[in-house]
Formats: structure tokens, sequence, C-alpha cells
């Protein structure tokens, strides 16, 4: 009996879920003897399967050509897309060989093994005719939705693509760490490029001599829709492209992105507040879009809301959406002043970066509107400076009934609970330098077990040592306290002022975490500034109070 029989009609004690199972949206990715089986349906769409390179390995098309009867393609990288066949017929043992075959040659990777239905199979070999046979612009077409379709299904929310004079790198960036996905000819890429940019475009010319940002729509065959930013600049060697997904039918609950219970409880309080404004800051990359989408998802239907921002994300029945460009200072003046006559209960502006949208917010949140926007800092105290920077008034910020609270927040990896390590072993560092880093820590720390990533990572995290993303974040209302601090110049001390009130900063949260076992704490320190003893006895404080 094979693998493929044997893991079907009797597993071992390894394929308990308990002990092996990878949970995921999409089900349950089993995992006996280095082959990860993937569920029916967790493949959803052909095209996915045509983003892959078949594998030119003889041996394994001597084993296709031999079984006919047997739907399946074997990639480059020894994933396997197979339709499910009997149990212990021709097809099933030829199933085995094949993983047996990739097994021996994955270099101990786990081989990836994907059901797929009849109906998705056909319709690959019928997208595979279409694409060998309609020449370069369906391969151009094509090539884009297997790039997009791939970096969905791994979760990813930014695609790089790196042209240069020979060959082209593709990268796509999962739970915040950016990771290689194939190599491509250089005239591949331009083409792939230059098609993205003209479709997106209206067909316009497009030169990759010129920085160009564009959005648009992308929909899959399963009815998923996502928005897609792109940006496109040249470089020395050729050009770099970034676009960034976003499932605009997604929305994530505050009470599962990563707040404490009393940070829900500050949000909450804040964000019921029918006028002033609301702050929610972090650097790019830090889910602030997502958290105010989620806040304004939640406002009661009651309420007339308006959201001007560039692009339009989510779209909500309960809100009138109004896209105008960041960087059209008129037009954006023009809607900020059209906002006033759609008498708004709350008004949601997607980010505040110019002097005019920061006069406009400042004087909608004092005519009775609840303002809630984002800005670009990386805590709550340096939002302060920031804010006068773009135009608005000390005094403004430090008057009862104008700035209801500051949210600041970053997402941080999260350690893979199975194969994360006690001691450092970063690969760039020496072993007596991983030591002494683990020694610091472990000082910081006292009295904690502290974990880190294994960059060797395992087949529940794909090799690469985290499992997903979370906040670490500082929520803040204003008091009568903080407003003095603002008024004194003296937000340079909110921090402090923060751990000695039992409040989280990012730096408690982040420890809280790190004594959890949930995170890495260097992964947090290129997020943050380095840890010190008074984060963790913070923390622990705030846990106490907080309890």
């Amino acid at each position: 009996m094979g693998w493929f029989d044997r893991s079907i009609t009797k597993p071992s004690r390894a394929t308990k879920p308990a002990k092996t199972a990878v949970r995921s949206k999409a089900g349950v990715a089993r995992i006996e003897r280095d082959v990860v089986v993937h569920r029916e349906g967790e493949v959803g769409d052909y095209r996915l399967i045509l983003a892959k390179t078949p594998s030119t390995d003889a041996r394994i098309k001597i084993i296709l050509d031999k079984n006919p009867s047997l739907h399946c393609l074997v990639t480059k990288q020894h994933e396997v897309f197979a339709v499910k066949p009997r149990l212990q017929s021709s097809p099933a043992q030829a199933l085995n060989h094949l993983i047996a075959l990739c097994k021996s040659m994955s270099d101990g990777h786990a081989v990836q093994l994907f059901y797929v239905s009849e109906t998705i199979y056909q319709s690959y070999i019928e997208g595979l005719s279409k694409a060998q046979t309609s020449g370069i612009a369906m391969l151009d077409n094509e090539k884009i939705n297997q790039l997009f379709l791939e970096a969905i299904r791994q979760r990813a929310s930014d695609i790089h693509i790196r042209y240069r004079e020979s060959e082209a790198i593709i990268l796509f960036r999962v739970n915040q760490l950016l990771r290689p996905h194939e190599i491509v000819e250089a005239s591949t890429a331009k083409r792939i490029i230059t098609a993205m940019f003209n479709t997106t475009k209206g067909g316009k010319d497009f030169s990759m001599q010129q920085s160009i940002d564009t959005s648009f729509k992308y929909n899959t065959e399963t009815g998923a829709e996502f928005m897609v930013r792109a940006n496109s600049s040249p470089e020395k060697r050729g050009v770099t492209v970034v676009s960034r997904i976003r499932n605009i039918k997604e929305l994530l609950p505050l009470e599962v992105a990563g707040y404490t219970a009393n940070q829900l409880a500050h949000l909450r309080r804040v964000t019921d507040k029918h006028q002033g404004l609301l702050l929610i800051t972090g650097p790019t990359n830090s889910g602030k879009s997502t958290t105010l989408t989620t806040i304004m998802a939640h406002i009661p239907r009651e309420y007339a809301v308006c959201e001007v921002a560039d692009p339009i994300e989510v779209v909500l029945p309960n809100v009138s959406h109004f896209e105008v460009a960041n960087d059209n200072d008129s037009e954006m003046g023009r809607v900020m002043k059209d906002m006033v006559r759609q008498d708004p209960d709350y008004l949601i502006v997607g980010e505040i970066r110019s002097q005019q949208t920061a006069h406009a917010a400042t004087s909608l949140a004092y005519a009775g509107t609840s303002v809630m926007t984002t800005m670009h800092t990386n805590s709550i105290a340096a939002a302060f400076p920031r804010a006068i920077k773009l135009g608005m008034e000390r005094d403004d910020l430090s008057v009862e009934g104008f700035l209801n609270g500051v949210v600041s927040q970053n997402l941080v990896p999260i350690l893979c609970e199975k194969c994360k390590r006690p001691f450092m072993h970063k690969p760039n560092m020496s072993a007596y330098d991983n030591q002494v880093k683990t020694g610091h820590y472990g000082e910081i720390f006292e009295g904690h077990q502290i974990f880190y990533r294994n960059f060797d990572g395992c087949s529940a995290c794909r090799k690469t040592g985290i499992k997903g993303i979370t906040l670490i974040a500082e929520v803040l209302e204003m008091t009568q306290d903080v407003r003095k601090l603002v008024a004194c110049k003296q937000h340079y001390l909110i921090s402090e002022y923060m751990e000695s009130q039992g409040i989280y900063t990012k730096h408690s949260h982040a420890a809280n975490k790190v004594m959890q076992g949930m995170f890495d704490p260097t992964l947090v320190e290129d997020k943050i500034d380095p840890f010190k003893r008074s984060n963790v006895v913070a923390a622990l404080r705030a846990g106490a109070i907080n309890a």
C-alpha cells in the first residue's frame, strides 16, 4: 500500500489534528511524513494553477504519460495539484509514486499536495490551451492573473517586482516578511508591468521611465473582490513596482486584531463621542486603514457617515464614499467644503497629509462632526508635533472637546508555536553574538521564558518560523493631565505618563506578548525602539491593573 492509500484509509498518530493539523480559513491541512495535504476547495480558481511552472523532470513526465487518467500537475517547486483518485486504483498508485519522487527531490522540504475538483482541473487545461495558442497578449494577462491569485492564496499584503537589465525577481510580503516568489526573464516582467498599467490606465501608453500610481479592482472567479494600489518607480537598473492588495469585503473584528480588552474599552468610549477628532497613527503597513474601516463599519445606521479617501478601498452600505486624489489640494479642498453641506454625523478621512486637509478636519470637528482619520507617526507622542506641522494649532490639540483620543499601532509577526526556539540563532550573526543577545534579553525579561524565531521553520509555517501577524498598540483618551502635557510642550512625557497610570504603551503591550511566547523580541525591535527593563515592569503593572 502506497502513501496515498495509507494516508486515507488508516491515518497514523501523526495525522491527529491536535498534533499536526494546520488550521486556516480554507480548512485543515493534514501533515504526514513530510507531505502537507490541502483539502479540495482551497484552490478555488483554476488560474492559481496556471500561475505554476510545470516540472520538466523526465521521470515525472513518464509517470504522467503512462497514467492519463491521473489528472495531475507537478510544479518545478514539487507542488502536486491532483484530482483525488479512487482508493487503490491505478491513478492512486501513480500519485503515490509521484509524491515519493517529489519527496526525494525536495531537499528536506515538505511536499505540498493540493486536491482540486475535476471542474477546476478541466478549466486549468482549457486555460493552458488558450495561453499556448493566443500569443503574447494572452500570456501577459494570464500571467498577471496567476501572479495575483498566488499572492492572494498566500495572503500576501504586497507584491514587489524588481525589474533589472537581465531578469526580474518577484517577491511577496507575507506576515510582514518579504519572501522571494520567483525569478522571471526581464522581457517577461516588462510585458507584465506594461500590460498591468496599460490596462488599469485605460490603454494609455505606459513608460517605465516615470513614476506612476494607479489603483484598480481585481475579482476572482470565486467572487472575492480585491483593491490593488500599485506604484511604479524608475530605478538605476530598471524599475521597481509595488502593488498593495486588500480584500474589500474582509473586515477584521477589533476583538481579534490584537488589542487588549482595556484598550478596546478606551477605543469604544472615544468612537462613541459625536464630535471631535480621533487620530489613528502608525507607520506604513501597520493596519491603520483596516482599523479605521472596521470602526466605520460598526457605526449605527441612524447616523450619516461620509468617507473621503484615495482610493476608496471598502464600500459599505451605510456610508457615502467620496474618492479624491490626496495630491490634488484644490479638489480635496472642494470635497471637504462639500462635506459641511452633506450634514455628516461622522466624517472618515483616509489620511491627513496636507495643511488643507488638516484645516478642514479641524473645522468640521469644531462644527459638531465626529472626525476620524489616520496619520503617519510611530507613537502617540510623535502625533502631536506631526499634527502641528500639518497646520493644527497646539491650543486646539490641548483644548477639551476637540481631540478625543489618539491610537498608535504596529503589526508584528507571530512566532510559529511548533518550531519557535528558546535561544537566538540568527543566520547573519555568529554563535557568540547570538548567545550574548540571548543573555541580554534574558536580563530584560528576567523570570520569563523567551522564545525566538526558528529561521529554518517547519512544514506548519511554510519554513518561515512565522504563523501570522497581530497588533501592538497604545490607545490614549485625552484627559486633563494629557492636555496639560500637550499645552506645555511636554508631549514627549506621554509614554511615561501612560505607563505610570497602568495604560499599555506599544513597548509594554509588546513586552506582555513577548512574555506570553507570542513574539520574538528582535522582531518587535524591528518595528519600535529597543526594550528596557522598565517596559517589562510597566507591562506587569498594566496587566495587574487591567486584570
